[in-house]
């Protein structure tokens, strides 16, 4: 900045499990001498602490409101289905959502009597149900619908995420497979009950956490 001179200064880094979401920095220290010492480092880190867990948690809510506006969507797909194409509806619902989030990969799978059926693959004109990664998808969404809560893990490699944990251990070798680090999954249901499972796989962690 023209005409501000910096006589002393001070930084702390914004970290929330180990991801870099900002910086907070202070200059030239007003008062009884001019230079920061150990206590307002310190107390400069603990507010460092604050203000990144509120920028995550801002984010969150953020995330929220998207998954509500695709809630949204899916409530308006199921109620025209008796009017327009299943299948186009379907292919619609995990391929335009791409423009607003950064995902991998979005799945849409469907309630058939007891079990969960793969309807639609983003960027896949069609689905074949006999292939083996579309068989062991239908083994992802169950175990994802035997939940009973949508999934959410902005990092797979999260040390302390049980969630993480535990899907580690159930399909370590599909997520490595395909190469992801973040999954969350919607519960789409209606008045009658549960209709399906939306699945957004992404390569790269917290990417679900910085939607704009």
């Amino acid at each position: 900045v023209a005409g501000f001179s910096t006589g002393s200064a001070m930084a702390v880094p914004l970290e929330v499990r180990g991801e870099l979401v900002g910086g907070l920095s202070v200059a030239n220290r007003r008062g009884d001498g001019d230079l920061f010492d150990q206590r307002h480092l310190a107390f400069l880190t603990a507010l460092g602490d604050d203000a990144a867990a509120a920028l995550r948690n801002a984010r969150m809510l953020e995330a929220e409101r998207r998954a509500r506006d695709l809630h949204a969507l899916l409530d308006f797909s199921h109620q025209v289905a008796g009017t327009f194409e299943l299948d186009r509806i379907h292919l619609s619902i995990v391929n335009l959502g791409g423009e607003a989030i950064p995902y991998e990969r979005c799945v849409l799978g469907v309630w058939r009597e007891e079990h969960i059926e793969v309807a639609a693959i983003s960027g896949e004109e069609s689905v074949d149900r006999r292939a083996v990664a579309v068989k062991e998808l239908e083994e992802f969404l169950a175990w994802i619908a035997e939940r009973g809560e949508d999934l959410r893990v902005p990092n797979v490699g999260d040390a302390d995420d049980e969630t993480a944990l535990r899907l580690r251990e159930r399909f370590g070798d599909y997520l490595e497979r395909n190469g992801l680090q973040g999954v969350l999954s919607l519960e789409i249901r209606d008045a009658e009950g549960r209709l399906g499972v939306l699945l957004f796989e992404f390569a790269e962690p917290y990417a679900f956490t910085e939607w704009h």
